[in-house]
């Protein structure tokens, strides 16, 4: 595993799915203003795929949390997405986990809500990197606000960041 600087800021994300260039731009304005050096989130469509490609390009240690081994996250949520998800997919996924940086929750694949599960294991990566670090761990939610959906998985996210006391930043899609 590659050594990382130390650095003050480990950014956890999630959020809509979106493929703006506007949004990409806006992700890493923020991940840029914030000193983040390390990006964890979990590869879905949409958000966290821009903000892995931004990190990459911006030089930060990337890491991604699966709920289901990569070929099932595949199969379930990026081969029927409209666009070019999947290579993107593929590439980051590879990349980061060639980096020794993917963690594969192993959910099953009934009876859980993986969306929930697996925003809980980015967000206590973040933390447990931040503490071993001496960073701070912060959240990032790329949306516009809840929707009125009993499984909005960004608005988990905001809470359960906000519960553990972490500082919350929204990135608008609009």
């Amino acid at each position: 595993m590659a050594e990382w600087p130390r650095c003050r800021v480990i950014a956890a994300l999630a959020g809509r799915l979106t493929a703006s260039p506007v949004v990409r731009a806006r992700i890493g304005e923020a991940l840029t203003a914030s000193g983040a050096a390390t990006l964890v989130c979990a590869a879905a469509c949409g958000a966290d795929l821009l903000a892995l490609d931004v990190a990459g390009e911006l030089g930060l240690r990337r890491c991604i949390v699966l709920p289901f081994a990569p070929e099932v996250v595949r199969e379930r949520s990026v081969a029927g997405r409209a666009g070019a998800w999947g290579p993107l997919f593929d590439r980051i996924v590879a990349d980061v986990g060639a980096a020794g940086d993917l963690t594969v929750l192993g959910l099953p694949r009934a009876g859980t809500n993986p969306g929930e599960r697996t925003n809980e294991g980015v967000l206590t990566r973040a933390l447990a990197l931040a503490a071993g670090s001496g960073a701070s761990a912060e959240a990032f939610a790329v949306w516009d606000g809840p929707i009125v959906n009993p499984t909005d998985d960004t608005r988990h996210f905001v809470r359960t960041a906000q519960w553990l006391g972490m500082r919350v930043t929204s990135i608008p899609i609009s």
